[in-house]
């Protein structure tokens, strides 16, 4: 796989975030090369065996999956991604326990047979596309980023090796109360915030004085990042420690060249409206757990 390819993947097919999730739920993560009907050939990531896929495979493990066109890049459409992961199948002769496709195209999204497995996401562009970022945001969003800026003490910075134990504190605290399905193994977060300038990963956070009061956790391939985790202190609620945080990140991004920032699934529509404010909009993904009956 070409370096110019692997650019424009979902950071969730990277290397770099698959190796990762191996490293900390067991398995591998590997690409493989499918050809269907003698065309251009697919690249598909896809995790295989420890407990995110028993028995077999997944194409989408934490975070998208989705089977991409070699030459563009981008990912093929969605019936082109189900016959690649079927035609490997059969090659490795393992099932395929789960697609999580990137976000598709209005057309695809309207298909009657996957309404059940939709879901929504929030993307943000950056650089050329958003040549003034705050000015993107919602009027709300500034008036709350002016008002935490203005907080004596508060201070927004980079989260090294040090802070690694409050950030776990703050991001399970925040999944709790927000009733995420699970709590992200410690690890997980912990690969997530480097010991000195990574690629790969953003580690951000806000302060006020010497308390650690939010962090936002991305992962960044190439011209793409996503938004993984967030953890914020509830006592700091009203002083708006995830408003600082996420501006400077998104500027961070920018000069990083990231053009994309994907925002996230959220599990209540309150924190889905809170990221359009900041200038994103909603696209559609398909979770299929039985890629091929669908």
């Amino acid at each position: 796989m070409s370096a110019s390819v692997d650019l424009r993947w979902s950071p969730y097919a990277s290397q770099a975030w698959g190796d990762h999730v191996a490293a900390v739920f067991g398995g591998r993560f590997e690409h493989h090369a499918v050809t269907l009907d003698g065309r251009a050939q697919l690249w598909a990531p896809i995790l295989r065996g420890g407990p995110l896929a028993r028995e077999g495979f997944c194409c989408g493990h934490i975070g998208y999956g989705g089977v991409y066109e070699a030459k563009s890049g981008q990912p093929a459409p969605v019936r082109r991604q189900l016959a690649a992961l079927a035609r490997l199948s059969d090659t490795l002769d393992e099932p395929c326990l789960r697609l999580v496709t990137p976000p598709i195209s209005p057309a695809e999204a309207v298909c009657p047979s996957w309404a059940e497995h939709r879901s929504q996401t929030a993307i943000k562009l950056l650089g050329k596309a958003c040549p003034d970022l705050r000015s993107s945001y919602d009027g709300a969003v500034r008036t709350a980023l002016r008002k935490a800026l203005r907080r004596p003490g508060l201070r927004v910075g980079l989260l090294g090796p040090q802070e690694r134990g409050a950030a776990i504190e703050l991001v399970h605290a925040t999944q709790t109360r927000v009733e995420a399905p699970y709590l992200s193994p410690p690890a997980l977060i912990e690969g997530m915030i480097p010991a000195k300038p990574n690629p790969n990963f953003l580690a951000v956070g806000t302060w006020l004085g010497p308390e650690l009061l939010s962090v936002g956790l991305f992962v960044i391939n190439g011209r793409q990042a996503a938004y993984y985790l967030n953890g914020w202190s509830a006592p700091a609620r009203e002083l708006g420690p995830n408003y600082p945080m996420l501006d400077a990140a998104l500027h961070l991004l920018t000069l990083r060249g990231v053009e994309r920032v994907d925002l996230g699934f959220s599990h209540q529509r309150s924190l889905t409206d809170h990221k359009r404010r900041w200038g994103a909009e909603l696209h559609t993904f398909l979770r299929l757990p039985t890629p091929f009956e669908n």
